[in-house]
């Protein structure tokens, strides 16, 4: 009862508040508007300039005016009572702080008359409006099931269609694709190669955004499983809930690619396998996920040599438990990432890259002339066995499957173990 009288006396006062307005503005009042760069290409690409009413800021001025319309006072009261409408104020990115809760319903309503109006110079009320700035408004403060739609920048991402659909709630966009009409333009606009990823959460609160971040995430790990570049999630994402305005969230990510993946028509159907496969095969914890971590924590510095410290760390994870002083990382790799002619090669290789390490520290790494040759050889190798691990073409225990194969290469007994296959097993 309560939201259908509260709906009621919004919808009287927006009426006759439109009224006054368009009134207001035939009587010479002027509106105030922006000039907005309109266009969606990064580089050189020429600005598209477009005016854009400044609807919010003219109701604020003509505050004193609608303040004395027969409907205001009844329509502000009811929202003085409302509670849970600090959320639906976050929503619209405004400020919920107020001294008195005359002061919070007058400020509501301004704002929802706002929302109603849009960027209609003209004023007119437009009764289909009203019913989407309601909706939004009981979605959120009397149902609490508000929706949010999340877009995050994937920089180093390129797709042959203009859109992509992974599952059910993410969706990857270009600019040319009639989706990318809804958002803030700016988003398109970078120097490197730059897809939206959009995906919609049904809580808009902090938990809906940290769900959001995580599925991002494993998104861009999975894209980066799947081949030889880097794409890097762009820190800054933007959020809109029950379509109100598109506000910026900090969801973490570097933004600087490493290389370009190019996603053709032919293999969309590939990566949507494998992004689904990498979702169920999560690890919850363990050496698995803690090489996860650093693998991702490597691949968003912005150094090579920065990297190779989190790569090794992941490797020793996954093949040293024993510890450093073992040694036992270099013969490990090589006996699960190389053919046994390759073997001795590969340990030496993971061999420079330690002692890289150790010199990058010393601050003398610039001795080494191969060095981001020797990092990337380091990424190749891990992202070969995470890959393997989570797709269950190898087992957790890949210690025991190198020492296996170790073993069977020096000619010992398997005593009816069963070491398997001496070929590089991580590919």
């Amino acid at each position: 009862m309560e939201d259908r009288s509260l709906r009621e006396r919004l919808r009287r006062f927006c009426e006759e508040a439109a009224l006054q307005l368009a009134l207001d503005v035939r009587n010479g009042v002027k509106v105030p508007f922006e000039l907005v760069d309109e266009a969606r290409s990064g580089g050189n690409a020429q600005p598209l300039w477009c005016y854009r009413t400044l609807t919010g800021d003219f109701i604020r001025e003509r505050l004193g005016v609608l303040g004395m319309l027969p409907t205001y006072l009844p329509a502000a009261q009811a929202l003085e009572r409302v509670g849970g409408i600090e959320d639906w104020f976050e929503a619209r990115g405004e400020q919920s702080v107020f001294s008195s809760a005359r002061d919070r319903g007058d400020a509501a309503l301004r704002v929802f008359l706002a929302e109603v109006i849009g960027e209609s110079a003209t004023f007119e009320f437009d009764p289909q409006r009203f019913d989407s700035a309601w909706t939004s408004l009981e979605a959120i403060v009397f149902s609490s099931l508000s929706t949010t739609l999340i877009a995050a920048p994937i920089h180093g991402l390129e797709l042959g269609n203009p859109e992509l659909r992974l599952d059910g709630d993410v969706l990857l966009i270009s600019q040319d694709s009639v989706e990318a009409e809804v958002l803030p333009a700016e988003m398109f606009r970078s120097d490197q190669a730059v897809v939206v990823a959009m995906l919609e959460v049904t809580d808009g609160g902090s938990a809906g955004l940290a769900t959001a971040r995580t599925r991002l995430r494993k998104l861009v790990c999975a894209l980066r499983l799947s081949g030889v570049t880097s794409p890097a999630l762009g820190g800054a994402a933007r959020i809109r809930i029950e379509g109100g305005p598109w506000q910026v969230a900090d969801i973490g990510g570097a933004g600087a690619a490493d290389g370009l993946m190019v996603i053709a028509p032919g293999e969309e159907a590939d990566l949507r396998s494998f992004c689904a496969l990498v979702e169920r095969h999560w690890p919850s914890g363990g050496e698995l996920a803690w090489a996860l971590r650093r693998h991702e924590l490597g691949c968003d510095r912005l150094h090579h040599l920065d990297a190779l410290s989190d790569h090794l760390l992941a490797l020793r994870a996954l093949l040293e438990p024993e510890g450093p002083a073992s040694g036992q990382l270099t013969a490990r790799l090589a006996a699960l990432c190389a053919v046994p002619e390759q073997r001795v090669s590969l340990a030496e290789s993971t061999a420079r890259a330690v002692e890289l390490e150790r010199l990058a520290m010393t601050g003398r790494s610039g001795r080494e002339a191969n060095a981001e040759a020797i990092c990337e050889e380091v990424r190749t190798n891990l992202r070969a066995l995470l890959r393997d691990v989570i797709c269950g073409h190898l087992d957790k225990d890949l210690c025991g499957i190198a020492d296996a194969i170790i073993a069977q290469s020096a000619g010992i007994a398997d005593n009816g173990r069963g070491f398997g296959d001496p070929e590089p097993l991580a590919a």
